[in-house]
């Protein structure tokens, strides 16, 4: 029998969410399916589970690492398994509607599509729905490609971020030889993607989410990390390389990307007064003191200011503050976000997002603003 579609799922530890992402892939209208479970050297009992359900089901094979290796190997291992048609991917602790790649399979051999693209619904604890984003049905050929999507490859999107929402032609993989790129400590589903929508026909868009994604665990996914102004200067000479390699002006996108880097320096303050990072208040104060040194860093927190490229004001004041040494706000801020809200289960996070979101908190942070300046 065919396989339509090979389903890649690298887990690690994932021994609360695992059986369920498995019997959403097993309860699939989709039969001619293939489903490879990598197991990245879990130490819990996520490898019997998998091992389990391949003895019940022959569609499954599981691959054991001995040790862990990070998701891209992982991935990259379930691609050179793979011998569906189409090729998806899946995180451990998600799960997918049971149509899902029966409708997904049916559009591409319908249109003879490279890539489809489903909206992602989003799930807190207990399976609580916090947002779902859909789009139109819309089919992009070679021109319509270039200007209206692969721009988007430039920023944090649904269409171009996550490879789990998606259906590709694995023939179009293997014809550029794509690989996830395991030297990126974030944003290897965008550099993925990067490397396969250039060389795509066709791609469509499906009006309806099949994807769910759980959110309980985000905060473990963004580790924080050192130096996390690195990661995001070096993603940002990544973007402009791509840009001009596909025939792209980055001018005409500048905003966008000075507003993408903006989100970065904020969680580049969180991530400075995370728990466990560093050692002391003295370390902090010295990796803040870096961050606003930074010569480039400098550059665009001054962009974005005189453009007001972030909606919140209250960024807008830890920037600005930030931008001028002035650092009592960016550690309040730093303090809050990376020592409070961001361990905090998501229902309580989702909350207090909202409150922070409200007019009176914009109009009170507005007058700090304007007595910072």
């Amino acid at each position: 029998m065919p396989i339509k579609v090979s389903i890649i799922v690298p887990f690690y530890n994932s021994q609360s969410y695992l059986e369920r992402c498995i019997t959403s892939l097993i309860e699939q209208d989709l039969k001619e399916i293939q489903i490879i479970l990598i197991n990245d050297g879990s130490c819990d009992l996520s490898g019997e589970i998998a091992d389990f359900y391949a003895k019940k089901d022959e569609r499954i094979l599981v691959i054991h690492n001995k040790v862990r290796q990070g998701v891209s190997i992982a991935r990259n291992i379930g691609l050179k398994i793979a011998k569906g048609e189409y090729i998806a991917f899946v995180d451990s602790d998600d799960w997918v509607d049971k149509e899902m790649y029966s409708v997904l399979y049916a559009i591409a051999k319908d249109y003879n599509a490279d890539i489809v693209i489903s909206g992602i619904i989003y799930h807190a604890a207990r399976g609580r729905v916090i947002k779902q984003i859909t789009q139109n049905l819309e089919v992009y050929n070679d021109n319509r490609l270039k200007k209206e999507i692969i721009p988007l490859l430039c920023k944090d999107t649904v269409i171009g971020n996550s490879p789990c929402n998606k259906l590709y032609r694995r023939t179009l993989i293997e014809e550029i030889g794509a690989e996830f790129p395991v030297d990126l400590k974030q944003g290897e589903d965008l550099e993925f993607n990067r490397l396969i929508f250039p060389s795509a026909h066709k791609i469509v868009l499906v009006p309806r989410a099949f994807y769910n994604y759980y959110l309980l665990n985000y905060s473990a996914m963004r580790k924080p990390i050192k130096n996390y102004h690195e990661v995001y200067l070096r993603k940002l000479n990544n973007t402009i390389s791509y840009m001009q390699r596909i025939g792209i002006n980055p001018i005409e996108y500048q905003n966008d990307l000075y507003a993408e880097i903006g989100k970065c320096i904020l969680r580049n303050i969180q991530y400075i007064y995370s728990k466990g990072l560093y050692n002391s208040k003295k370390e902090r104060r010295e990796a803040l003191l870096d961050l606003a040194n930074d010569k480039i860093i400098k550059q665009i927190i001054r962009k974005i200011l005189n453009k007001k490229l972030l909606h919140s004001r209250i960024n807008l004041m830890v920037l600005s503050n930030l931008y001028k040494k002035r650092f009592i706000i960016p550690i309040i801020y730093g303090y809050i976000m990376g020592m409070v809200i961001n361990p905090l289960k998501w229902n309580l996070r989702i909350f207090i997002y909202w409150i922070l979101k409200l007019d009176i908190i914009s109009r009170f942070s507005k007058d700090i603003v304007e007595l910072t300046r």
